[in-house]
């Protein structure tokens, strides 16, 4: 039998090419803060920053699975 794609032989993926795909990751993290009243021109500030997809710790060698990245056909 031939290999294909790097591990597949046949119908059988060989066991050296299987990964420990574990993971942690922030994936979405927020801050907000309320100034209140601010003089006679703003009633209620309130100011927020948001982040997503920040760090991520794992020894995965491939793509990010929650990627929404998708090749051209």
């Amino acid at each position: 039998m031939s290999s294909i794609a790097g591990g597949v032989t046949g119908q059988r993926i060989q066991e050296e090419h299987i990964e420990d795909a574990s993971f942690i990751k922030l994936r979405e993290i927020g801050l907000t803060y309320s100034f209140g009243r601010i003089g006679k021109n703003f009633e209620d500030l309130t100011v927020g920053l948001m982040g997503r997809n920040l760090i991520s710790f794992d020894d995965y060698q491939g793509f990010d699975p929650g990627n929404k990245f998708r090749r051209p056909e």
